[in-house]
């Protein structure tokens, strides 16, 4: 096996070489879909392959965290999370470190420099800046600065934004010190990210500033036009799915247990505002992490869960779908009486809450068995596969629920609904014996 497999090194050159021959062949060859899918595929099996190659070689470990960025970047390769972040987990073991590196990701994908997003690849096309390797290494550096300053920036907004709402609050001391002071160095990072985004743009052109004024004239008129051409190419939704694809990838990691500032900052400024965006999709992934906050926090569950039960509601199929399943995830991490039980806003007596408590236990429960009667096989199997979790871990016991899963199960129009049959068949026996 040692023979035979490649070291890191050599196996990561590999693959950039043929991620290279995929992007010229999806322009070239765009329409040819039985070619795309076999690269698909092909790149695919290469990724899984990592899995068995010695990561001892710390150069090749470089070049392949490398890659992962790279990869994970990249609008096309959205369909290699999963398997890329399996990788990334075994060659990045520290949590908070996958996190931070995740989270700065996603905001240079959400909000790109337009003057640095050419700045990498000037010198290399230009043969007179080819030499200067110092002002390139320079050039890394300010990026990898301005990515640490827009992640500092997200932190020290979301600790302005909780602070800001104790206000509110009568009964707690606000030190309004420390909020000037926050919306000082909020002001600082902006500050700093604008003139460092600056100076890449005066470092790209004073590299050309030893040709004529007509020289320059035209550059700076081509370099406008780049800018505009990128700014027509940059896609809200593409960006937005983007985003959310590689969120996913950090909130399904199960070592993940708690809500630190980063993945707060990301429900609030990426997942919460994508829930009520025009595109379905998009709104179905926002949906499915934001039902993976909320199993990490009670008080986060609790503020979202009429959202959820208005999803189910109103919004179309798949949508709906991830709707339900967060419910039923929420209630089967915290029971249905916590969730609602600081959902009143009244001070009530304790015979009142618990009448409110009723209220809302039933509410929930009506809008979920909804779903048994709805005509879509998919909605009404959801729906089974839901309850009989909540029956299986204790969380419901309806004698009046549990006679319509048997009707559902012996009813002839069901018959062709192998999926609810399956899990049924699973359910009923079992549950008859606790």
């Amino acid at each position: 096996m040692d023979r035979l497999l490649p070291s890191l090194t050599e196996f990561c050159d590999y693959v950039k070489s043929v991620i290279k021959k995929i992007d010229y062949e999806r322009d070239e060859k765009a329409n040819d879909e039985r070619l795309q899918i076999e690269n698909s595929f092909t790149l695919r099996q290469l990724i899984t392959m990592f899995d068995y190659i010695d990561y001892s070689d710390i150069h090749g470990k470089k070049i392949l965290i490398n890659l992962c960025h790279e990869l994970f970047s990249n609008k096309n390769y959205t369909f290699l999370f999963d398997s890329l972040i399996k990788i990334y987990k075994a060659i990045v073991p520290n949590l908070q470190q996958r996190i931070n590196n995740l989270v700065e990701l996603i905001s240079d994908i959400r909000d790109p420099p337009s003057p640095t997003q050419d700045v990498p690849e000037q010198p290399i096309q230009s043969p007179e800046a080819a030499p200067d390797s110092d002002e390139k290494l320079n050039k890394h550096q300010t990026l990898l600065k301005i990515s640490e300053l827009k992640f500092k920036k997200m932190r020290l907004k979301d600790e302005f934004d909780n602070l800001y709402k104790d206000i509110k609050n009568v009964d707690k001391e606000i030190d309004m010190n420390m909020l000037s002071e926050l919306r000082e160095d909020i002001k600082k990072c902006d500050i700093e990210i604008s003139t460092l985004t600056a100076e890449l743009n005066g470092s790209n052109s004073n590299s050309e500033s030893l040709s004529k004024q007509p020289s320059e004239t035209a550059t700076a008129n081509g370099s406008e036009s780049e800018s505009q051409a990128n700014s027509e190419q940059f896609d809200p939704i593409e960006c937005a799915y983007h985003c959310l694809k590689l969120s996913l990838c950090l909130l399904e990691d199960p070592e993940l247990k708690t809500i630190n500032p980063q993945i707060r900052s990301l429900c609030d400024t990426l997942i919460v505002e994508n829930i009520s965006c025009v595109n379905e999709e998009i709104r179905t992934l926002a949906v499915r992490a934001l039902n993976l906050i909320c199993i990490l926090k009670l008080e986060v569950a609790q503020k979202y869960m009429p959202l959820f039960v208005k999803i189910v509601q109103s919004d179309k199929k798949d949508v709906m779908l991830e709707g339900y399943k967060a419910i039923i995830n929420c209630i089967m991490a915290y029971s249905i009486p916590k969730l609602i039980s600081n959902n009143s806003g009244l001070d009530t007596s304790v015979d009142q809450s618990s009448n409110y408590a009723e209220e809302a236990t039933a509410k929930i429960l009506s809008v979920l068995t909804s779903l048994l009667d709805n005509e879509d096989s998919d909605v009404y199997t959801a729906a089974v596969e839901g309850f009989c979790k909540l029956y299986m871990t204790g969380h419901i016991l309806s004698a009046k629920l549990f006679s319509k899963l048997i009707i559902m199960y012996y009813s002839p129009l069901m018959e062709n609904s192998v999926r609810l049959k399956a899990c049924l068949s699973a359910f009923l026996p079992q549950f008859s014996f606790f």
